[in-house]
């Protein structure tokens, strides 16, 4: 067993499931041990934003030494950062450089030199509050050194016009961009995004950016974006949605462009039925993943996916806060039969007693308000009867709201035929629809029967003997 340790093969697969405090006393144990665990210790490094001068002392050596094992790194551009120095981060992949209230012109003098020697083995690229006035040295050194980049991320940003070019041919060869609150400095569409051909692109997040339109992205990128896959849109910044008549520029750039032959997931935000319509319209491959949350999806769009088969092949569902109404979740439930996730606003208990069995045998989570009327016990059997059938569900999420706190709900007693639900055995959370008196039998038989559980979020008026054996169980119920 001694020996068997010793091996770098075994030591490098135990150091996977350490965290810094256990991989600092691994070091410790011997020679064979500290050789082989130094790189897992030092592979993701997060220096603090200010290091005090004393820790510094002490912290520069040390990484300097080490710093050719380190894969991620994330810091804060200042004139005393650490990493000006290093010249030999040959593991370095991932880097997260943001901006600080102290961070001036001279914090960013040493960062193109700090590029040039480490940039060409970055894969993936985060920055995060870059200011307008970021020296165009910066932003030249990022596009000439960080050749190899397979996703770029810039977060809360903003550039002037000559400093652009450099951030699209930055981004050229990507395969993942992610923008959120930028604003681009200019007075029209910037012709350097349109030079240059994004055709590795497979997912774009375009998140509360100004000043660049959708019709541009149409018209000018999304046609080289041949390879796109995932985009997700949204006019929300800082909690507004602004400028949502946008959204019209990229159904008229739909029909002119075969960049949607690809496309099967996308994340529209704050966009009015009628646009999601005419975008699930045009799309060339089968949707996988729609995640509308916030808008105004409705029976239009809901029409479009029935004419176009897309419920035969959609995976994933996000329709919360929408306009999709009790007899269309329903229809979701008994017409997809490959959906593993589903987020819906409500789904009324009559609806299921008159609707079809459901086939979406393959779902794993539901998150959706259940309300039932004055024929709450016919309704509710019909609905366990439902649930019952869904036997791969992990995450049930029956919520509940003020609007409907006076309605009857969903009872979980076996008296209620709680029985019904015995085949649910790999459900690990389970989200209660309103407040539930539970008796030890029904307790207990959650315990056998749902071996997997580990949350029960809701308010459980029972015993405290039933509270302990949910927690011998290790459940956890946040409301005890």
């Amino acid at each position: 067993m001694h020996f068997a340790l010793t091996l770098p093969e075994i030591t490098l697969l135990i150091a996977q499931h350490l965290d810094q405090s256990d991989l600092t006393i691994c070091i410790r144990v011997c020679r064979a041990w500290h050789q082989t665990f130094i790189p897992s210790l030092y592979r993701n490094v997060v220096l603090p934003p200010e290091p005090h001068r004393i820790h510094l002392q002490t912290l520069v050596p040390i990484l300097h030494t080490f710093q050719h094992c380190i894969h991620s790194l994330s810091f804060q551009i200042n004139i005393a950062t650490p990493v000006w120095s290093f010249d030999n981060c040959v593991s370095l992949r991932r880097l997260h450089m943001s901006f600080g209230i102290a961070t001036n012109m001279q914090s960013t003098s040493e960062l193109p030199r700090f590029l040039a020697n480490n940039g060409r083995y970055l894969t993936h690229l985060t920055l995060e509050r870059f200011p307008r006035w970021t020296m165009h040295e910066v932003w030249t050194s990022l596009a000439a050194s960080c050749t190899n980049l397979q996703t770029v991320e810039l977060w809360n940003s903003a550039l002037d016009t000559e400093n652009q070019a450099s951030l699209w041919r930055l981004c050229s060869n990507v395969q993942h961009l992610v923008l959120k609150n930028v604003f681009l400095f200019t007075n029209a569409d910037s012709s350097a995004m349109a030079t240059v051909a994004f055709s590795r692109l497979k997912s774009l997040d375009w998140v509360g950016v100004e000043g660049v339109s959708l019709s541009f992205l149409c018209t000018e990128v999304f046609p080289s974006a041949t390879a796109l896959e995932f985009f997700r849109y949204s006019c929300h910044r800082q909690g507004r949605i602004e400028n949502s008549h946008q959204i019209d520029h990229l159904c008229q750039g739909l029909p002119r462009g075969s960049f949607w032959k690809n496309v099967h997931s996308l994340r529209l935000d704050g966009i009015l039925d009628t646009e999601f319509a005419a975008i699930l319209r045009h799309l060339s491959v089968p949707l996988q993943s729609l995640h509308a949350s916030c808008s105004g999806f409705g029976g239009l769009a809901m029409g479009v996916m029935r004419e176009r088969g897309h419920f035969a092949t959609v995976q994933g569902l996000q329709l919360t806060q929408t306009f999709v109404e009790s007899q269309m979740v329903q229809e979701i439930l008994e017409s997809c039969p490959v959906l593993e996730e589903l987020a819906a606003p409500q789904l009324y208990g009559r609806d299921v007693v008159s609707g079809r069995p459901w086939v979406c045998r393959w779902l794993k989570a539901l998150s959706v308000q259940i309300v039932l009327d004055e024929e709450a016990s016919r309704q509710q059997a019909q609905v366990f009867e439902r649930l019952a059938g869904l036997v791969l569900l992990k995450d049930m999420h029956l919520r509940s709201n003020f609007r409907s706190s006076a309605k009857p709900a969903l009872d979980f007693r076996l008296e209620r035929g709680l029985n019904l639900l015995r085949g649910l055995t790999k459900l690990t959370r389970l989200v209660l629809p309103a407040p539930q008196i539970l008796g030890e039998e029904d307790v207990e038989w959650m315990v056998e029967h749902w071996i997997n559980l580990r949350e029960i979020v809701g308010t459980l008026n029972t015993t405290d003997a039933c509270l302990e054996m949910l927690h011998a169980c290790r459940v956890v119920n946040p409301h005890d």
